[in-house]
């Protein structure tokens, strides 16, 4: 099942159980797959048309009154066009609003440099207060969902809208502000998050065969009190201050359009191998390496 379904069927779930859970769409429901919501709840779901900003506000003010919105458009617009009314309406003020961003990362892939949502986390970590959590399977999507719908304040989800690979087991427990730890190894440590997850332990299960132990844990709880950088690695450095770190964004560059799987199913093996090399001095043959331009 895609990711957007699921998303909507929790959020329909919420919404019978709750007449408070309301959700808010800036012209956006078919590409969020929230389209069907209207039918069912009228009350409980608004078109603010494009208009992010005031969507942000409209939801600011529903929460002060005690609902409990979600608020989705895709990544880039719910994250850096409404940077503002997040850090004032939302987070200062400690509503409890949910923000949904859609097709995060280069996961928009052929939609455009208009569309690909890069620098979120970036952006958003640097908001205090606010919660960033991004699922790697539908398992984790629905724990993530009702988690949030529990925590009692502002949180940012990052949100792939597609099918993704099974990966948790339907007796998963989910925890909001703990990562999962999916293999041990003693050789490197991964931390990874969303649809780059099944790659991350594709790579595991080859390197593994070559005696190199890599843990990977996925599903991290970003915390958005370090201002410095704002990405997921300072987040890391905050945890490991000692150990040698890594990381794999894509470097001072604007995404124009990117294919998905050819991208990260080469470049994760690839990574890290090229950690692995750094900390040990010896060669790790790569399978595939380039710059954004030749990816």
């Amino acid at each position: 099942m895609e990711m957007r379904a699921v998303y909507a069927a929790c959020l329909a779930e919420m919404m019978e159980q709750d007449h408070h859970v309301v959700v808010l769409d800036a012209d956006l429901s078919k590409a969020s797959g929230t389209r069907s919501l209207y039918e069912r709840f009228p009350n409980q779901i608004f078109e603010c048309g494009i208009a992010e900003q005031d969507m942000t506000s409209i939801a600011a003010g529903m929460a002060s009154y005690g609902f409990k919105p979600w608020i989705e458009s895709f990544a880039t617009f719910a994250s850096r066009r409404i940077c503002d009314q997040i850090t004032l309406s939302v987070a200062y003020a400690g509503q409890n609003v949910k923000i949904v961003g859609t097709d995060p990362g280069i996961t928009a892939e052929l939609n455009g440099g208009t569309h690909m949502a890069l620098e979120d986390i970036g952006t958003l970590r640097s908001i205090p207060g606010l919660v960033i959590t991004e699922p790697a399977d539908e398992t984790q999507l629905r724990r993530t969902m009702a988690a949030l719908n529990d925590y009692e304040g502002p949180a940012y989800l990052r949100l792939f809208r597609k099918e993704l690979p099974h990966i948790f087991d339907e007796d998963y427990e989910f925890d909001l502000f703990k990562a999962d730890t999916l293999k041990t190894g003693k050789d490197l440590t991964i931390c990874v998050s969303g649809f780059q997850t099944r790659d991350v332990l594709d790579a595991e299960k080859t390197l593994a065969a070559e005696g190199i132990g890599i843990a990977v844990c996925p599903e991290l709880y970003l915390n958005s009190n370090y201002v410095a950088s704002g990405t997921a690695g300072s987040y890391i450095r905050q945890l490991v201050e000692v150990c040698p770190l890594f990381d794999d964004s894509l470097s001072d560059t604007i995404a124009i359009g990117y294919n998905k799987d050819r991208y990260c199913s080469k470049t994760a093996e690839s990574f890290i191998r090229l950690c692995l090399e750094k900390m040990h001095g010896a060669e790790y043959p790569t399978p595939f390496q380039g710059t954004p331009a030749e990816i």
